[in-house]
């Protein structure tokens, strides 16, 4: 998913349905590394970058058209939309 963005290689659909994958997985990651950082100022730039990705997958998420063709990947979008509901609730309010 990742490459197909970088090369511009999806379509026009599957690029939305793909942004929304990686920038959740580039949000996921970034706060599992939130809550293993010692140091506060790398934390709190951490916690900023991960704020703007899931930002960017939440406006992505937005784009998908309602009444679109069914695939694994707009399956995995919607997933990965669902956790960046549930995962600010479990993993960044413990910090």
């Amino acid at each position: 998913m990742g490459l197909s963005l970088l090369r511009n290689k999806a379509s026009q659909h599957e690029s939305i349905i793909y942004t929304v994958c990686t920038n959740a997985v580039a949000y996921k990651f970034l706060t599992t590394m939130i809550n293993l950082e010692d140091d506060a100022d790398l934390a709190l730039e951490l916690r900023k970058n991960a704020t703007e990705y899931r930002a960017a997958a939440q406006a992505a998420l937005k784009q998908i058209p309602l009444l679109v063709t069914p695939s694994l990947g707009l399956l995995q979008a919607l997933l990965c939309g669902v956790s960046l509901l549930i995962l600010p609730l479990s993993t960044i309010s413990d910090t």
